[in-house]
């Protein structure tokens, strides 16, 4: 179900839509539904990895073998294309009964002022960024060297 223009007094977006596709058209697209969704002045809460940390990170680990504690093995293995700023990895996972599933993840690694063009040209205004670090936001501002994620909070300008 579609929802109403301007019904929402918030949009959360942890993670899970944004990053994922190849094309930026794709990605400037959750910028314009949440605004599309928002009412006027209401908060867009927008969490996303920081770029250059996973991708020194992921640059250094090639392979990454797993055992988990019910006895299964995940093995995952990274593409980085630093010029590019993507990465394209492979997980399998091997179940105790010899049964293997496979799932690929690309992520098109933006940087800050990148995200912030995106949301400003949907009509979102950027108004507090903060860094994460294990999952965690604690109101410490975001660095672009030791935050391993941004929370931007930004609100629905007028129509």
């Amino acid at each position: 179900a579609e929802m109403a223009p301007g019904s929402r007094g918030a949009v959360f977006n942890v993670g899970s839509s944004f990053g994922y596709e190849s094309a930026d058209r794709e990605h400037e697209a959750v910028f314009r539904s949440a605004h599309r969704s928002l009412r006027e002045g209401a908060p867009f809460v927008f969490e996303y990895v920081n770029g250059p940390h996973w991708e020194n990170k992921r640059v250094q680990r090639q392979v990454d073998v797993t055992p988990l504690p019910n006895g299964s093995t995940r093995t995952e293995g990274s593409i980085v294309n630093p010029e590019a700023r993507t990465a394209l990895t492979m997980v399998s996972l091997r179940r105790t009964d010899g049964t293997t599933g496979w799932f690929r993840h690309f992520m098109h690694y933006y940087r800050l002022g990148e995200v912030v063009d995106m949301m400003a040209d949907a009509g979102l205004q950027p108004v507090a960024v903060y860094g994460a670090k294990s999952g965690r936001v604690t109101g410490v501002p975001f660095d672009a060297q030791q935050s391993e994620a941004m929370v931007i909070i930004a609100v629905r300008e007028a129509f």
